[in-house]
């Protein structure tokens, strides 16, 4: 193995030096009065050379973008006062040539009076700016292509709405136990199933939209209750106090697994238990119902696309939606006495607590 023969001293001067002559924008910065020293690094970032920099040693400050100014100060003093371990934030600053760039900027604070109080912060910049345009670009294009999408749907919706209107004018006209009412049937069912499928284009258009927030259990499980009219349900008190970091989709897993309990159980009253255990490294949450449940050969092909007497959509979303947030479903009921899904929560992806609101 490699021998390490330099006193902590001398690695840390080495290390230093690295770090400030490397491809990152160093600086230091007095808390004082936010007087900021840098290297060459930072001032070529914004197009400066590294002995042309304004007079003014806060001029950084002059130079952040003034929609971001206060989180960059905000997240300042949130580290000087104790309340993060480290400073970190990602705002735009004005280069030399009027154009603005975004920077990553990630510091700790480096040195205190006697009294213990934090004197000056010090840190490196990474220029982030092409991640940023990329970043900046997909969403355009997505915002662009789920618009169009949405024109696309509302205008089938239009031509479905008019088509079950026929279907429905044509059932008065023909005999009920005719073969053209079997035909009907058939064709009903194909345009349930497209209405399905067009719902189901919306939903994976919002897929990724927002960024994963910290949402009550509750609240998410008061959604898929309005969405599905579902309330024979139980859920016990452990899981009420859980939050869970997900996005504006999440509620939707549990409107799926009630719509799957509501239309494959024989017993019109069925009702549902949720529960919530922690396990060592993750949780388990089980939404169990006293339906039919599964057979043993099917438990994994109902999590895949097109499988089911319907379009076999709502379970394969629920899959794909909680491999989103890094968590996985299982079925592991007794067929004859009910479903019991199983999600499978990491830490990190879940807490207990008073609802985050």
């Amino acid at each position: 193995m490699p021998q390490n023969d330099l006193s902590p001293e001398k690695t840390e001067e080495r290390v230093s030096k690295a770090i400030w002559e490397s491809d990152l924008g160093v600086w230091d910065t007095d808390l004082s009065d936010y007087a900021q020293v840098v290297n060459r690094r930072w001032a070529e970032m914004l197009g400066y050379g590294s002995e042309d920099l304004p007079d003014d040693p806060a001029y950084w400050l002059r130079i952040i973008h003034p929609d971001d100014y206060d989180k960059v100060i905000d997240a300042v003093n949130s580290h000087v006062s104790g309340d993060s371990p480290y400073y970190e934030a990602e705002f735009r600053m004005l280069c030399r040539d009027g154009t603005w760039k975004w920077i990553f900027s990630s510091g700790k604070v480096s040195e205190c009076d006697e009294s213990g109080k934090p004197t000056r912060i010090s840190g490196v910049h990474l220029d982030i700016n092409d991640r940023v345009s990329v970043i900046n670009t997909v969403r355009e294009a997505n915002r662009k292509l789920n618009l169009f999408s949405g024109v696309i749907r509302h205008d089938a919706m239009n031509q479905l709405t008019a088509a079950f209107g026929y279907a429905d004018l044509l059932r008065g006209e023909i005999a009920s136990d005719s073969d053209a009412a079997l035909y009907l049937n058939s064709l009903e069912k194909a345009l349930d199933n497209i209405y399905e499928q067009i719902t189901f284009t919306k939903l994976v258009s919002m897929l990724g939209s927002e960024d994963p927030a910290w949402q009550p259990f509750c609240r998410l499980i008061e959604r898929s209750v309005e969405e599905t009219r579902f309330t024979n349900l139980t859920v016990d008190d452990y899981a009420k106090n859980l939050n869970i970091l997900g996005d504006n989709l999440f509620y939707r897993i549990y409107s799926v697994l009630f719509e799957n309990a509501l239309r494959h159980s024989e017993n019109p009253d069925v009702s549902i238990t949720i529960g919530f255990r922690e396990d060592g490294d993750y949780a388990v949450m089980c939404v169990s119902d006293d339906g039919c449940g599964v057979p043993d050969e099917k438990k994994d092909l109902i999590f895949e696309k097109g499988f089911g007497e319907g379009t076999g959509l709502g379970l394969f979303l629920v899959k794909e939606l909680l491999l989103m947030h890094n968590m996985q479903i299982r079925e592991c009921g007794v067929y004859g006495s009910g479903c019991i899904f199983e999600i499978l929560m990491p830490k990190g992806t879940y807490r207990l607590g008073p609802a985050v609101r």
